[in-house]
């Protein structure tokens, strides 16, 4: 083996799926729960802005960081569609571990 010839390996980086990030869906629905209007507009903007910013900062593709911010918003709406309801919302992913 050549030592000056070596190469970096590469490898795939699997980012966790943001829309089962359970206590961030939970934080994030309880404080939209607790604004109005333009205020609860401005919160959900900046926390998509943040999560944009995070996924880019993994270097994901912006198609794919669109395609989670969208799977983050319908976790987080069925969140608050289980606060509205005043009832246990089932878990998030099921029953893994």
């Amino acid at each position: 083996m050549d030592l000056l010839s070596w190469e970096r390996p590469t490898a795939t980086i699997y980012q966790f799926p943001v829309s089962r990030e359970i206590g961030r869906v939970r934080q994030v629905a309880l404080a939209l729960n607790s604004r109005q209007g333009k205020q609860a507009e401005k919160y959900w903007r900046t926390e998509c802005n943040r999560l944009f910013g995070r996924l880019q900062a993994h270097r994901m593709p912006d198609v794919r960081i669109r395609e989670e911010i969208e799977c983050f918003a319908a976790a987080v709406q069925r969140e608050l569609r289980g606060m509205c309801q005043g009832r246990e919302q089932e878990p998030i992913g099921g029953d893994a571990a």
